[in-house]
C-alpha cells in the first residue's frame, strides 16, 4: 500500500506538486510513496465527483488529497473556498477515508503559487530577477492593474502575460515541473494553501529520528 493519493485537476498541477512532493526533506517529512492522478473534467469535474471517484483507490493508499482551483469549479460564486473544502471533506469521510483525507482549493487558482517562487521562476527562465521583476511589472500593466492586484485576483492572466508576451515561450507542463523542482518552500509557505498543504503533510508524514 502506497501512503498517498493525490487527485489534481490538470496537468500543471500535478507536475508542480509532483515536483514539491520529491523534496521531502525541504517540506519535512519522511520520504513517500505516492501517486498523483489529474480530474477528466477538471476544477468542476473534482467537485462533483472527486470525492466520489476515490473509493476505487480505497485498499491502495493510506491517505488521500483533493486539490483543485477554486476559479473555474462553477461553485466560486456560490461557495467561499473553505466552504467547498468542508463539503469535499465531509464525502470523503463518509467514504471511509475519515481522518486520512485532506480538501484544498486553490485560491483562485494553482498560479497563484507561481507568485511566491519568481527566483525559481527567474532561474527556469535563464534571466535575474531584477530582470524578471520588470517582465512582471511590464504584463501586469498589460492586464491594465497593479501588479500586487494582478498577483492576487489574476495570477494565470498574470503568467501568462509573462511568459508568452514577456519572454516569449509557450507554457507547457514541464515549466511547472521545473519551477516546482526550483522553488523555495520557504517562501512558498507564505501561501496559505500551500501551507495548508504542508500542513497537513507533516502531520500525516512526519520525519523519522535518527536512532542514537
Amino acid at each position: 500500500m502506497k501512503d498517498l493519493f493525490v487527485q489534481a485537476a490538470d496537468i500543471d498541477a500535478k507536475m508542480f506538486i509532483s515536483s514539491i512532493l520529491e523534496k521531502h526533506a525541504a517540506i519535512g517529512i519522511r520520504p513517500i510513496t505516492y501517486d498523483i492522478e489529474t480530474h477528466p473534467l477538471h476544477d468542476s469535474g473534482m467537485i462533483k465527483s472527486g470525492a466520489e471517484l476515490s473509493r476505487f483507490k480505497k485498499g491502495r493508499y493510506t491517505k488521500i488529497i483533493l486539490i483543485w482551483d477554486h476559479e473555474g469549479s462553477d461553485k466560486e460564486h456560490k461557495y467561499q473556498a473553505p466552504e467547498i473544502e468542508g463539503q469535499i471533506r465531509g464525502k470523503l469521510d463518509a467514504i471511509t477515508w475519515s481522518n486520512n483525507n485532506d480538501a484544498i482549493a486553490l485560491v483562485p487558482e494553482l498560479e497563484t503559487w507561481m507568485w511566491y517562487c519568481r527566483p525559481a521562476i527567474a532561474r527556469h527562465y535563464s534571466m535575474d530577477v531584477a530582470t524578471l521583476d520588470q517582465l512582471i511589472e511590464k504584463a501586469s500593466g498589460q492586464l491594465g492593474m497593479t501588479l500586487a492586484h494582478a498577483m492576487s485576483k489574476m495570477p494565470k492572466e498574470l503568467f501568462e502575460a509573462l511568459v508568452k508576451d514577456g519572454i516569449g515561450r509557450t507554457i507547457s507542463p514541464k515549466d511547472f515541473q521545473m519551477i516546482g523542482q526550483y522553488a523555495g518552500i520557504r517562501n512558498l509557505e507564505e501561501s496559505d494553501s500551500f501551507r495548508s498543504l504542508l500542513t497537513i503533510l507533516r502531520a500525516w508524514f512526519p520525519m523519522v529520528e535518527a536512532s542514537s
